[in-house]
């Protein structure tokens, strides 16, 4: 089946909208993921959907083995790598797969940001101690990491 150039329209591959367009309960577009989105968007759209799921989990993994080089942590880097298949070619018409997906890319994103300084966190625990600016050798760490994600070695 080829697809029209702007597609059958966002919902027509899924069972729910084969249903409603013929009455049958079968798949109509495309079983797998990447057809279906093709098929519903049209080439034009449906590759680009495809090149921004790559890109996001690309970018994912490349901002995962930033924060290891500069900090050491392997955390993100391996959440992300969980998180990449999922992010390329999941089913996220299933909204199970879609929550995990992005629930397990929020942990990977949030793994990227640096571990408070101990001095902070003694200062927080203690009430008499009135808050105090954030530390300059944090806001240093934090420009060099910003930095090394926007521009990798």
């Amino acid at each position: 089946m080829e697809a029209p150039i702007f597609g059958h329209g966002v919902g027509a591959g899924t069972i729910a909208g084969a249903r409603l367009a013929g009455g049958e309960h079968t798949f109509e577009l495309g079983e797998g993921e990447l057809a279906r989105i093709v098929m519903e968007l049209g080439p034009l759209l449906g590759f680009a959907f495809i090149g921004w799921r790559v890109w996001l989990a690309i970018s994912l993994l490349r901002y995962g083995w930033s924060n290891f080089k500069m900090t050491g942590s392997l955390l993100s880097w391996l959440l992300g790598g969980a998180t990449l298949l999922g992010l390329i070619s999941a089913q996220w018409g299933q909204a199970t797969m879609l929550g995990f997906t992005v629930f397990s890319a929020g942990l990977a994103l949030a793994a990227l940001n640096p571990p408070p300084d101990e001095s902070e966190q003694e200062s927080s625990l203690d009430p008499s101690t009135p808050p105090s600016p954030v530390n300059p050798a944090v806001l240093e760490r934090r420009r060099r990491l910003r930095d090394d994600m926007v521009s990798p070695d």
